[in-house]
């Protein structure tokens, strides 16, 4: 049977392992940060629009002929 005064042991070794595996990860994170900020940005930049805004109307006016289409063919079926 564990007594208190080795379970008090057992507790402090734990925690100085504890204590040893959080200083590798600290060590670990500030390793990835140091990275991070040195990394170049890959931002890429903004691309306006390539479309005209005749070229948009095109493409909301034949969008708007194949709903009504669809309309169509929908209130026949039923």
């Amino acid at each position: 049977m564990i007594n208190a005064a080795s379970d008090s042991e057992v507790l402090q070794m734990a925690l100085i392992g504890y204590e040893q595996e959080r200083r590798k990860l600290e060590l670990a994170m500030d390793e990835i940060r140091s990275k991070l900020k040195s990394a170049p940005t890959t931002a890429t930049p903004q691309v306006p629009n390539r479309l005209s805004p005749a070229a948009r109307k095109r493409i909301a006016d034949a969008q708007r002929k194949r709903w009504r289409a669809l309309k169509k063919q929908l209130a026949k079926a039923d």
